[in-house]
């Protein structure tokens, strides 16, 4: 596929189908409702339609890689659940069966878009802009709205928004995903790389004003982790480390700017930081014993844990604030092997992209969160590994 100019067309569709899915799954992230779901994942499914048609008439041949049959595993194993009917609640599974069909088509649309040089470019560029724009949405909130979403919607039994997401943590896995992209630039990039850190040090500092623990202690890791694994290589501009140093130091002055108060109060106010967590993980591995080959139904976990409960928290338990525990209870140990085996992946491919990275840490951190109950990261997730796999092109 080497005739852009002529081929161009379809597969620049593609990618603004791919960026406007982004934007509206994030910006209605709040919502959570299914109308948001279903209209992402019907535009993902009419796109992939599309460019299967398009790719049959022109005898092209489609793009093709074995992380695509690790996504696809996944909802067909939501479909084997249905088929045998081994789910205690169907609706959820066929609902996250859709989904994870909707996120294994990002990922194909992406890997054919990303082919294209320009293409590869442009999107990431929109991730690290729109990363950016989200963050100053965020700390703008923060400021001025006092907890209220867009300064008009009030989250009812939350109060925990940050920018558009109705949790900090699912906020903080969002920048997760996208801060080694805009990192990784700043050491790169000749013209734009102080826009680039400032751009750094906002994400980085609406984290740490939004009071994640678990968000900040992950993207300091992440941070570093950037700096060690992508300020070594000798194809960087001379001068890195100066880049890489002095953007690290306007991270904590933005940090520091922004406030330490609230993140620092809750790491020393509260003395259980793992309140719940830990006897949600424990109701799990008893809830995963029972059917470990087969699991209870993707998205069937809040339905089956009060017959696991060891302790009553008085509140609504809907997830386990683990998303590898929630797998393995929901799809079985095959299900979470499936996972793991995408995860093993991401973590090979971040040797050397900064887009598989943000993947990783975020796997990472949905060890002690339920980061993937978010559609926009499991979307992101899913079109970050495609940008990580795609041939990087050369500089003009």
């Amino acid at each position: 596929m080497n005739e852009e100019s002529s081929l161009g067309n379809p597969f620049r569709a593609t990618a603004i189908v791919l960026a406007a899915a982004i934007v509206f799954s994030v910006a209605f992230a709040w919502q959570g409702e299914l109308w948001t779901f279903a209209t992402s994942t019907m535009v993902l499914f009419a796109a992939t339609l599309f460019l299967l048609c398009f790719l049959m008439v022109r005898h092209m041949r489609p793009t093709f890689k074995p992380t695509l049959v690790l996504l696809l595993l996944l909802p067909a194993w939501g479909a084997i659940q249905l088929l045998f009917g081994r789910s205690v609640y169907p609706f959820q599974t066929w609902l996250n069966t859709v989904l994870l069909s909707g996120a294994a088509c990002a990922y194909w649309l992406a890997s054919e878009a990303f082919q294209f040089p320009e293409l590869y470019r442009t999107f990431r560029n929109f991730l690290m802009v729109f990363a950016g724009l989200v963050s100053v949405l965020a700390i703008l909130q923060m400021l001025t709205s006092g907890g209220q979403i867009y300064w008009m919607i009030t989250i009812p039994y939350d109060a925990e928004p940050l920018g558009p997401f109705r949790n900090r943590d699912r906020y903080a896995a969002f920048i997760e995903l996208l801060l080694p992209l805009v990192a990784t630039e700043v050491v790169q990039s000749e013209e734009k790389s102080l826009l680039w850190a400032v751009t750094a040090a906002l994400m980085y500092g609406s984290v740490v004003a939004g009071g994640s623990r678990a968000g900040v202690i992950v993207i300091t890791i992440e941070i570093l982790l950037v700096t060690i694994l992508f300020t070594r290589r000798s194809v960087l501009p001379e001068g890195r480390s100066f880049k890489a140093g002095a953007t690290i130091m306007l991270v904590i002055v933005f940090a520091t700017a922004l406030g330490w108060g609230l993140v620092m109060q809750r790491f020393r106010s509260d003395t259980q930081l793992f309140e719940g967590r830990r006897e949600f993980l424990i109701s799990s591995i008893q809830m995963w014993r029972t059917r470990p080959l087969t699991g209870f139904g993707l998205g069937s976990w809040p339905s089956v844990y009060p017959r696991f409960a060891v302790f009553d928290p008085g509140l609504l338990v809907n997830h386990a604030h683990n998303d590898w525990a929630e797998w393995a209870c929901d799809g079985g140990i095959f299900f979470v092997g499936i996972y793991f085996l995408v995860a093993w992946r991401a973590a090979r491919l971040a040797w050397k992209s900064p887009a598989a990275l943000g993947v990783t840490v975020v796997f990472l951190h949905s060890l002690v969160d339920f980061n993937f109950r978010e559609y926009s990261i499991v979307l992101l997730v899913s079109i970050l590994l495609a940008l990580a796999e795609a041939p990087v092109p050369t500089p003009d």
